[in-house]
């Protein structure tokens, strides 16, 4: 057996089943030429064998093959008595090609393909030319100075732009006089706020500073959390009208608070 060999004709036909050009590909393999009639005599069982199916199934696709016109099944008495069968392929004549045509063949055993392209002109050392850079930060269809490699002069090189970074920083816990800060900003009387920053502290430090399932990523916004909650229940008001009202300046101290 030789290589696998398609003509591009037979790889394109779309009336012909994908099992019926892996039979083609087979019974190509045992020709000698790629061009013209070729008579090969593989039997069934071998060529059933081969594909793992069926002999039923593998003359099924023998009879696909053979209205697509790729052969002709010939069946002959030998001389034993029985039957011999011939596969007749029918390989598009080939003609002589000169360098730089292209050919129209497939070769299956390595996926290379035979047709040759003439070779682009090289490009002159500074020439503008319209490409297209993939690199970041270019514009497609700019003109691109090149050198005779074909790569972008350093004049010309596409600058691209630092990432920045999107890791945010580290969570640092706050001290019981920030929260407090934090609390009297928020207008809790300074009385509470000590108390709400000592048992914040207290609270967050039982669960590893966790909101939830999640590590906590701002206290102020934990704050402000809280502060709201002091505000729901009425409890901020009612600090408020506990505290005493600060003495008017003008009034003396012998003066009576009503």
């Amino acid at each position: 057996m030789g290589r696998a060999y398609l003509p591009e004709t037979w790889v394109r036909n779309p009336s012909v089943s994908p099992r019926a050009r892996c039979l083609a590909a087979l019974l190509s393999s045992y020709a000698r030429n790629e061009s013209g009639d070729q008579d090969v005599w593989p039997s069934i069982e071998t060529l059933a064998t081969a594909m793992g199916m069926s002999g039923r199934n593998l003359t099924r696709l023998g009879d696909e093959g053979e209205a697509a016109g790729w052969w002709t099944r010939i069946y002959e008495r030998n001389f034993r008595g029985g039957t011999e069968l011939t596969w007749r392929l029918h390989f598009p004549e080939i003609s002589p090609t000169r360098h730089g045509d292209d050919t129209e063949a497939t070769d299956l055993s390595g996926g290379q393909n035979h047709s040759t392209k003439a070779e682009a002109t090289p490009r002159r050392h500074g020439s503008d030319t319209e490409a297209t850079d993939l690199s970041p930060g270019r514009v497609e269809g700019k003109k691109v100075r090149r050198d005779e490699g074909g790569f972008a002069l350093a004049s010309e090189a596409p600058k691209v732009e630092p990432k920045r970074s999107t890791k945010q920083p580290a969570f640092t816990k706050p001290t019981e006089a920030e929260l407090a800060d934090a609390f009297a900003a928020k207008g809790v009387p300074k009385a509470l706020a000590a108390a709400k920053a000592a048992e914040f502290i207290g609270h967050y430090e039982s669960n590893g500073w966790r909101v939830g399932r999640n590590p906590m990523k701002s206290w102020r916004g934990a704050v402000q959390t809280w502060v709201a909650r002091l505000r729901a229940d009425g409890k901020l008001e009612g600090a408020a009208r506990a505290m005493p009202a600060k003495p008017d300046p003008k009034l003396g101290r012998d003066d009576v608070w009503v």
